[in-house]
């Protein structure tokens, strides 16, 4: 209901043990969701995408990606100019979200495997 009226995931985010624990543990995966500033222009339409209210900007208007980011990839596809990218031990590009996918879905079936046991 909140999520609902709020507009955004909170429940992911906030009450859902996967989503807390995919929170912590992105801390230390390899992989990283990273603004390119040379090809960010401050737009923002990336901002409104972003269903767990996890961008915003700093002080001085630039794009800041918070500690609510789940590397959903939403934003990847708001971002008009590119500048939005998935990063694995310092590596870019399509491969890489491709990677990431992969592995995203990977995990998820053994937890939902697991959780039927």
């Amino acid at each position: 209901l909140i999520s609902m009226r709020r507009g955004i995931m909170a429940h992911c985010t906030v009450w859902c043990p996967v989503g807390t624990v995919v929170n912590y543990l992105k801390y230390i995966s390899p992989f990283r969701f990273d603004v390119k500033r040379s090809e960010c222009t401050s737009c923002m339409k990336c901002i409104p995408a972003c269903n767990y209210a996890a961008m915003n900007r700093d002080s001085q208007g630039k794009l800041v990606i918070g500690n609510g980011c789940t590397y959903c990839g939403d934003c990847l596809t708001a971002c008009p100019h590119n500048a939005l990218e998935y990063r694995f031990f310092g590596m870019r590009g399509d491969s890489i979200e491709r990677l990431w996918i992969a592995v995203t879905i990977i995990l998820h079936t053994l937890f939902l495997a697991i959780a039927r046991v």
